[in-house]
């Protein structure tokens, strides 16, 4: 199974999404999970984090492109 997390509202956000992408890791272990991020800052986060196959940048985005992705996330904005 592939599952792609979207997170393109921040840093923050993508701070807050990464206890969705350790829980997915344990419900799926066998999974390839990515996430795909619009921010540099947002990027540098998830940088080694052991629960994605790739680190996102812009060649995977473009990489991205040519693929089924059958179950994609998009990570909610956190409200204050």
């Amino acid at each position: 199974m592939k599952i792609l997390v979207i997170s393109y509202a921040g840093i923050g956000d993508t701070l807050f999404a990464t206890p969705l992408i350790h829980e997915l890791r344990a419900m799926h272990p066998g999974a390839t999970i990515d996430a795909l991020v619009r921010w540099r800052g947002a990027k540098d986060l998830l940088e080694g984090n052991p629960h994605l196959k790739h680190h996102p940048s812009e060649e995977f985005r473009f990489r991205l492109q040519n693929q089924l992705i059958p179950v994609s996330v998009e990570a909610p904005e956190a409200t204050v």
